[in-house]
């Protein structure tokens, strides 16, 4: 005996009233079939939020310390970050995009000095922070 598979979604909020009654009577058979062991069944919600969770994320203490030290006007490379903190270039480059992508911290493009790299990339990406407030995660 052949076995089909199935896999969609349902966006109950784009559905009038007559076509939302036909899709929950038909995910309650298929719930009571499911539990009657004739079929496997998984059903789930997904909410979506007017605010995103980046905005609703607080800052990491790592995050804390970047974000105290990239306060200013002034522009910073990732080696320059990492030098005046004492962290791993690494580190501090992922914890640069992270900030970055939740809008802590707004990047631009700046030329690399060349010292004795006569090849390779000859930008970098440089980081400030938007608020010199404290920024977000700040209580006071």
């Amino acid at each position: 005996m052949a076995k089909r598979y199935f896999r969609g979604e349902i966006d109950l909020s784009k559905l009038g009233m007559e076509e939302l009654s036909k899709a929950t009577s038909a995910l309650s058979v298929l719930e009571k079939m499911a539990g009657e062991g004739h079929l496997t069944f998984v059903m789930g919600i997904s909410r979506s939020r007017k605010e995103t969770p980046e905005t609703l994320r607080r800052m990491q203490p790592q995050q804390v310390l970047i974000h105290e030290a990239l306060t200013g006007d002034r522009w910073w490379s990732v080696r320059e970050v990492a030098q005046a903190l004492g962290l791993n270039e690494n580190s501090v480059s992922a914890q640069l995009a992270t900030m970055t992508g939740y809008g802590w911290l707004e990047t631009t493009m700046g030329k690399r000095e060349a010292k004795g790299r006569p090849r390779g990339r000859r930008t970098v990406n440089l980081y400030r922070s938007l608020a010199a407030d404290g920024g977000p995660g700040d209580d006071g």
